[in-house]
């Protein structure tokens, strides 16, 4: 999932779901009217790889990095950790569960989606799917890190979904974000490169013999 290979993959997933344009006829003249280009709109927010923060959850048993730690919202309940980074409309989430001692890591996904329906799901819509790899982070789970994009009703959507699994337990992180306007898919890959290279492998298991839901 490197930075330049993931930015690629984007720019030639946008460029294949962009329709073609259609041929019209040039409208009756009306007189002049305003200018609206993409110059005028504001560009994305950029999520700086910088100020980096460990956040620990006293719930997940789980410590995540953050960069620009002072501008996310961080809320640690029983079920998952939370963060959101509203500069970039991003959320971050991650939890740790027991499950079967020899569950697998398809079993977690869907476990997972069945709390968070409203998290992609690239099992369901593989055409949105840009890379996947896997790293072991936290330590003791094989995790799979799966980075997609896909386009909303408002905006264009960018996502990682890491899902691990190790003896008797899951782990599962996502991380959402969206972009509007000139540069929304640089802003997009940009952001995925940050979480999915320096967020998501530096995850650490903090209190292993504390509680785990």
């Amino acid at each position: 999932m490197a930075h330049a290979h993931l930015k690629s993959a984007l720019l030639l997933f946008v460029a294949a779901c962009s329709p073609a344009p259609e041929a019209k006829s040039p409208p009756p003249s009306a007189g002049p009217t305003p200018a609206v280009t993409a110059a005028s709109q504001p560009k994305p927010e950029p999520l700086a790889d910088a100020q980096w923060k460990q956040v620990a959850s006293r719930f997940q048993s789980l410590e995540v990095p953050l960069p620009m730690a002072s501008e996310w919202q961080v809320l640690d309940g029983k079920h998952e950790l939370r963060a959101i980074h509203r500069p970039t409309d991003s959320e971050l989430s991650a939890r740790l569960w027991r499950a079967s001692r020899l569950v697998s890591r398809d079993e977690c996904e869907k476990q997972l989606h069945l709390w968070r329906p409203d998290l992609p799901n690239p099992s369901e819509a593989p055409e949105t799917v840009l890379d996947s790899r896997d790293i072991t982070a936290p330590a003791g789970f094989s995790v799979t890190v799966t980075a997609g994009v896909r386009r909303t009703d408002t905006s264009l959507e960018g996502y990682l979904l890491a899902i691990g699994v190790a003896v008797g337990q899951c782990y599962a992180a996502s991380f959402v974000t969206h972009a509007v306007g000139p540069g929304a898919e640089t802003a997009i890959g940009d952001r995925l490169a940050v979480v999915g290279e320096r967020v998501l492998p530096r995850v650490q298991r903090v209190g292993v013999e504390g509680r785990i839901y």
